[in-house]
């Protein structure tokens, strides 16, 4: 019976000592992942801020509101050339054309993805909430059918 014990505590002790090194290599390599994504998203916030620093935008909130044209063909989202910025938690869209369209928003690091989308009837105004004064927008239109349209584009 001596012995049987001693080779159950002796088991014991080898599996624990196997679960202490696995214990210690996955905090080791997840810790070492970690960093990596950290560096990454470092890496990430450095990129982004300098193109914030070097492209061109319209500021909603000091040089007021902005006017434009659009030539509209088919569903097919036309971008419009400007970046925007704004101090308010909002963007007004106001629709000047006789027919609905589709408004889109896009932060402009991320243009392939939209923030927010919302359809705006004749003649009337669709507001984009919610936004942040540390990014820069981009919006894009479209329309069901050819057409040319008038926007103005506030942020109040």
């Amino acid at each position: 019976m001596k012995l049987n014990k001693k080779i159950i505590v002796g088991v014991i002790v080898v599996t624990v000592f196997l679960l202490a090194i696995l214990l210690f290599a996955i905090i080791y390599f997840r810790k070492d992942e970690k960093n990596n994504f950290l560096e990454e998203a470092v890496e990430m916030e450095r990129e982004e801020a300098a193109l914030l620093e070097t492209e061109e935008y319209y500021d909603l909130s000091s040089q007021g509101e902005l006017e434009r044209d659009v030539v509209l063909e088919g569903q097919e989202i036309i971008m419009l050339s400007d970046s925007f910025k704004t101090n308010s938690t909002e963007i007004i869209v106001k629709n000047k054309a006789d027919f609905p369209i589709k408004v889109y928003l896009y932060n402009i690091l991320y243009t392939e993805d939209t923030i927010q989308e919302m359809n705006i009837d004749s003649l009337k105004t669709g507001v984009f909430t919610n936004l942040s004064s540390v990014n820069l927008y981009k919006i894009g239109i479209a329309s069901t059918e050819d057409i040319q349209c008038k926007i103005v584009i506030s942020d109040e």
